[in-house]
This record gives C-alpha cells, structure tokens and sequence, in this order.
C-alpha cells in the first residue's frame, strides 16, 4: 500500500508540472514565439503576393505564346499550300519529262533487242562450228588415244612374267639363303 500512495502523488504532481513548463517556456521564448510567427505569417503574405505574380505574368506569356503559335501555324498553311501548287505544277512537268524518256527508252529497246538476235545468230553459227571441229578432233583423238592403248596392252602381256613362276623362284632363293644361313650360324657356334 505504501508503494501506491507515492504514484498517486506522483501523478498529482505530474499534471502541475507541464502548466509550470508551459509557463516556463512562455516566459523564455514568448517573445521569440511571436516574432517568429510574425516573421511567419509576413513571408506568407509576401509569397501569395509573389505567387499571384507569377500566375498573372504566366499567363499573359502563355498568351503571347499562342498568339505567336497561332501567326506561325498560319504562316506554315500559307507556305504549303504555295509549295502544293508548285509541286503539282513540277509534278505535271515531270510527267511529260518521264512520259518523253520513256519513250525513248522504248526505241533503244526495240534496236538493242535487234542488235542482240543478230548478234545470238552469229555466236550461235560460230558455236555450231566450233562445235563440229571439236567433235571431230575429240573422235580423233579417241582413236589415237585407243590405239595406243590397244598396242601398249598387248606390248604388256607379251612382255609380261608369270606370276605363279615368280613366286617359286623367290620361293626357292629364299630357301637357299635360309639353309646356308643356318649353316652359317652352326659354324659360327661350333
């Protein structure tokens, strides 16, 4: 019990205290509290004055700025249409110029295309030829080249050893080297 009869005091004693700080404080820097609020309240009043201001030059700029925009938008219409009737007026000039050229095209066309088949026919005439010649140095070559083929075969079988006869008389000279081989080393270990 005698633990909370001090709270209680405390608490009484708690609620005086902020009025005295409050007092305190009040004494301290009411004087600064003021003059700041004061100070406060004149930059307020002078920054709504400033802002004010700046609305009002704002949009008078803005309506300079569409004023203008407006002079240049109707500037640029003018120059298109100028540049439209001139354009049709180069675009027509250009037509009869290509229609012109495109006749000319047409003709060097029909004598290039002339010149081209005589000249097909001539290279074709000389192609045939070559090809003939070619045709007949080629069978005259085949027969040669056959021919020599032919006597060059028949100089080879003649000419030609006997395989199975070969390969006995290797047979029999490797044997004679190995009996006197052997003999050798007997010789050399006696």
């Amino acid at each position: 019990m005698d633990m909370q009869e001090p709270s209680t005091n405390s608490q009484g004693s708690g609620a005086a205290v902020p009025e005295s700080l409050e007092a305190v404080r009040d004494i301290l820097f009411g004087a600064q509290m003021r003059s700041v609020e004061t100070r406060l309240q004149a930059m307020e009043e002078r920054l709504l004055r400033e802002q004010a201001q700046l609305r009002a030059d704002l949009t008078r700029k803005i309506d300079d700025l569409d004023s203008r925009a407006r002079d240049e938008f109707k500037a640029a219409g003018d120059r298109m249409t100028a540049d439209r009737a001139r354009g049709a007026e180069e675009t027509r000039a250009l037509g009869a110029e290509f229609a012109q050229a495109h006749r000319e095209l047409e003709q060097r066309h029909l004598r290039l295309q002339e010149a081209t088949s005589l000249a097909d026919a001539e290279i074709r005439d000389q192609l045939l030829m070559h090809a003939s010649a070619t045709s007949t140095e080629f069978a005259r070559t085949r027969e040669s080249l056959t021919a020599d083929m032919t006597a060059k075969h028949t100089d080879l079988m003649t000419k030609k050893t006997d395989r199975v006869a070969l390969a006995r008389m290797l047979s029999d000279v490797a044997r004679a080297l190995g009996d006197s081989g052997s003999h050798t080393d007997a010789d050399t270990l006696g």
